[in-house]
C-alpha cells in the first residue's frame, strides 16, 4: 500500500490553477524530489500533504499510521537565525574551528497538520573531505536527539570513503541523544557516542563526525537556546 496517494488533485488561487489534475503514488521507502520553477506549486503541494492547505478537487490518501511533517523556514525568528548563521561563516569556521573545518549552513524546522513543531533540520558542511567539502543534514527531534542524517554533498572516492552513505553506517547516528560523537578507527565500539570509522575512509568518516558535532552545538547552544 502507497505511504501517500495523489489522484487528480487540483488547486486554485483565484483564476489561477496551480495544480491540474496531479497523480502520484510513493511508495513505502521510496524517495522523491519535486523540481519545478517558482510559482509551479511546489510548496503548495508539501502543505495540502500536510494538511495545512485545502484543496478544490481530487484526492489525498496518507497511509494510516503514517506521520507527515513539513520543513519550512524557521517562524518569527528565521531572520534571526539566518542572520547569526551568516554572521558565522563570514566570521571562519564554526566555533572557531572546534569542529575542524565545519560550517553551519540552514536551519529550518518540522511541523505537523496542526502546526506543531515536531523537530528540526540542520544543514552543515566540513570541507575536510578526502576530495573536499561534504554536506550534510542532520534532523533532530524536540528533545534534542539525534533523528539521523542524509547527505547533500558527497563526492568521495567510490568504494571508500562513498561508503559512510550507507544505511549502516549512517545508522550509527541514528537515534541517539548525546553532546558530541566521537571516531572510533579500530571499530567495535559500544557506546553510543562512539562512531566507527569506514574502513580506510578514516578522514571522510572524521570530516562527518564533525560536521554532526557542529550541528549538535548549533542545536543546543544556538538553535533551542536562542
Amino acid at each position: 500500500m502507497a505511504e501517500i496517494s495523489v489522484q487528480e488533485l487540483h488547486k486554485y488561487f483565484g483564476e489561477h490553477h496551480v495544480l491540474k489534475g496531479l497523480s502520484f503514488d510513493l511508495q513505502p521507502g521510496e524517495r522523491a524530489s519535486i523540481v519545478g520553477p517558482n510559482g509551479c506549486g511546489k510548496s503548495t503541494l508539501l502543505k495540502i500533504l500536510a494538511g495545512l492547505q485545502d484543496y478544490d478537487g481530487g484526492n489525498v490518501v496518507i497511509n494510516k499510521g503514517s506521520r507527515l511533517g513539513l520543513l519550512e523556514q524557521l517562524p518569527e525568528y528565521d531572520d534571526d537565525v539566518t542572520a547569526q548563521i551568516e554572521e558565522m561563516k563570514e566570521a571562519g569556521y564554526y566555533a572557531d574551528g572546534a569542529f575542524g573545518k565545519a560550517y553551519i549552513n540552514e536551519a529550518v524546522q518540522a511541523v505537523d497538520a496542526s502546526g506543531n513543531i515536531v523537530g528540526y533540520a540542520i544543514n552543515c558542511s566540513s570541507m575536510e573531505g578526502y576530495d573536499g567539502e561534504i554536506a550534510l543534514s542532520v534532523g533532530f527531534d524536540t528533545e534534542g536527539t539525534v533523528i539521523g542524517i542524509s547527505f547533500t554533498t558527497l563526492t568521495e572516492t567510490a568504494g571508500m570513503g562513498m561508503l559512510v552513505d550507507t544505511d549502516d553506517w549512517k545508522a550509527q547516528f541514528a537515534n541517539v541523544k548525546v553532546d558530541s560523537f566521537t571516531l572510533n578507527k579500530a571499530g567495535g565500539s559500544t557506546a553510543d557516542n562512539e562512531i566507527d570509522s569506514v574502513s580506510g575512509a578514516s578522514t571522510t568518516s572524521g570530516a562527518v563526525v564533525n560536521a554532526v558535532n557542529a550541528a549538535i552545538d548549533f542545536y543546543n547552544n544556538y538553535l533551542i537556546a536562542g
